[in-house]
């Protein structure tokens, strides 16, 4: 275990345990909001995240991590997407529930001192993340009647890249508050089935996490 004391010095140690939480912001082809795929209609979600860090001095260390999102589907502008395809359709009504996906990371961790008790910090990170798409059924009504597509759900797993930036501050000797701007980015292949048509969907599925969160360390 290493301290500074000195008020000249960043105080640092070289152990931290982190809890962060806060919004998943869908991007690229993720929330797009176009055509008909269930993935495009990702809304803003949730994010969290644990992770454990060793540092070899005030500037450098290894860090691991477990990421977690949840993002709603918005149904209301996906029927409507539906409804704009096709002049003849007269409602559409989808139940679905929610893509989540989960990522296990480790990397590096720079820090840069501001003050004694102030750092910005930047990590970089890989690992494997499992993505999600849960199934739907949607009814949609024409001038012909109401017919129904059921899709079901689908996952991938595959090595994804992990970037982020954030700021800490040193509240007591013993844990910092953080807020950190982070992104994870992925292209996952869903195989599923659209009633008896097999799917294969390329879906870039990026996510935008804005956290605050505490550490302890040690």
């Amino acid at each position: 275990m290493s301290f500074a004391g000195h008020s000249q010095y960043y105080i640092y140690k070289q152990g931290m345990v982190a809890l962060s939480t806060g919004v998943a912001l869908p991007a690229y082809q993720y929330g797009s909001f176009t055509g008909t795929d269930l993935t495009a209609y990702a809304n803003t979600g949730f994010n969290l995240n644990g992770e454990i860090s060793y540092f070899y001095s005030h500037y450098f260390g290894i860090t691991f991590m477990a990421n977690y999102n949840l993002n709603g589907i918005n149904t209301n502008k996906l029927e409507q997407s539906y409804m704009n395809d096709t002049s003849s359709i007269t409602n559409v009504n989808v139940n679905t529930s929610s893509c989540h996906d989960f990522a296990g990371l480790g990397g590096i961790v720079l820090n840069v001192p501001i003050e004694e008790r102030v750092s910005m910090y930047f990590r970089m990170m890989m690992g494997l993340r499992n993505f999600y798409k849960p199934s739907a059924t949607t009814k949609i009504t024409d001038n012909t009647g109401v017919s129904t597509i059921v899709e079901t759900s689908a996952s991938d797993l595959l090595m994804a890249l992990y970037f982020s930036a954030g700021g800490k501050v040193m509240l007591t000797e013993s844990f910092n508050l953080h807020v950190n701007a982070s992104y994870i980015g992925s292209t996952f292949e869903l195989n599923y089935k659209s009633n008896s048509t097999e799917v294969n969907q390329d879906a870039h599925i990026g996510v935008l996490a804005i956290n605050v969160g505490v550490s302890y360390i040690f």
